[in-house]
């Protein structure tokens, strides 16, 4: 940092640590033998935090009011996570109905900032300290003062439309990228102020975008069936990059999660029931073996640490796993009962420090969100 102001190389660094952060996201985390996270099904709280790398956990579920009352947050359902990278003890929490909250202790405690809203995105400006983006259904908020106001720069006026994912820019944080339900990629390239229609895809709902972490001109989209696209050269023309998937494993490829890896041209995508790794920018695709047979697995979550690209975790409707070789070998634990992993966040400067978000087991076929779906 330069007169207060942050360098290239600082951003560069930024990006390349805050681009683990679950966001909209999704994670797994693995449970430890000695830990139980079995809770009276009526009461389950949505989040816990382990600070071992998942040996052990406690529930993170208590909350001031404004008048500075304490209660807990009884059976929220956790969607999104977004640990500050500069300061970990500012941490982020989207809920499916309930809005969002923030921690200024590492999760000991929560404030609500936005109420009654699904959260479906949460995004740091890096390159200015109080900025923070938070992405609902129809509306992109942003805060410019620490969470003290809120504007929306963002309406989604299409009753049957809604805003799916968002990201920044690694480098460049005033450009920034929204997706929609109905296949839209609207850019921006002054923090929100103004915005245009940058690409459609044609009759499929986008579920995540993301941004290559050492080259931010290659963008990544996902739809809901799996279809993987790259750009290289911020949005304006994309290939598809997941055909290797389908023509040589006939899997089905319904979104459950897009992570990139810390090696270029690398990525990590979860399908219903499989996992798929690419180091080519999808030339090829490698299938990892999972503890459970294919028929049997659904996938809800996913996540990777940071540090390690053979560290991965995925979570299925009721038990978490983990591998430290790549799907070599695997370990597994019981989730509560009547809850399932929703999303994972790994603090990016202590690693053996995880938040797992959980939700209500789903009654549709799907668990991800559309707007068909809930």
């Amino acid at each position: 940092m330069i007169n207060g102001s942050y360098t290239k190389n600082d951003l560069l660094s930024f990006a390349r640590t805050a681009s683990v952060l679950v966001l909209i996201i999704t994670g797994f985390l693995f449970l430890g033998a000695a830990c139980s996270l079995k809770t009276s099904a009526a009461k389950t709280p949505g989040l816990f935090k382990s600070v071992d790398k998942g040996a052990t956990w406690k529930p993170k579920t208590i909350m001031f009011t404004a008048k500075g009352n304490k209660s807990r947050l009884a059976d929220i359902e956790v969607v999104s996570l977004a640990i500050d990278p500069r300061n970990s003890n500012y941490v982020f929490m989207g809920t499916l109905q309930d809005g969002l909250y923030a921690s200024e202790n590492a999760g000991e405690s929560w404030t609500l900032l936005i109420p009654s809203n699904r959260i479906n995105d949460i995004a740091f400006d890096l390159s200015s300290r109080c900025v923070l983006y938070a992405l609902t259904p129809k509306q992109l908020y942003k805060t410019s003062d620490c969470a003290s106001s809120w504007d929306v720069i963002l309406n989604e006026t299409r009753s049957d439309v809604d805003l799916t994912s968002m990201v920044l820019d690694t480098l460049s944080p005033h450009i920034l990228y929204v997706t929609t339900s109905a296949g839209d990629i609207f850019q921006s390239q002054d923090r929100g102020v103004t915005w245009k229609p940058l690409y459609r895809f044609s009759q499929t709902s986008i579920r995540k975008i993301i941004v290559d972490r050492y080259h931010p001109e290659i963008l990544y989209i996902v739809t809901a069936s799996g279809d993987i696209y790259r750009s290289g050269d911020r949005g304006f023309l994309w290939d598809l990059i997941s055909g290797y998937i389908k023509k040589e494993y006939n899997s089905d490829t319904l979104y459950r999660g897009l992570i990139g890896l810390s090696r270029e041209d690398s990525i990590l995508f979860a399908s219903r029931d499989a996992l798929y790794r690419t180091i080519n920018a999808g030339k090829t695709w490698q299938r990892l073996s999972l503890l459970t047979r294919q028929a049997e697995t659904i996938i809800f979550a996913l996540a990777v640490n940071p540090e390690n690209d053979s560290e991965i975790y995925y979570t299925t409707r009721d038990t978490l796993y983990r591998t430290s070789d790549a799907g070599k070998t695997w370990q597994a634990d019981p989730l509560p009962p009547q809850r399932s992993g929703s999303v994972i966040a790994i603090d990016p400067n202590n690693i053996a420090h995880m938040y797992l978000g959980l939700r209500a087991l789903q009654k549709k076929s799907r668990f991800f969100y559309s707007p068909n779906e809930e």
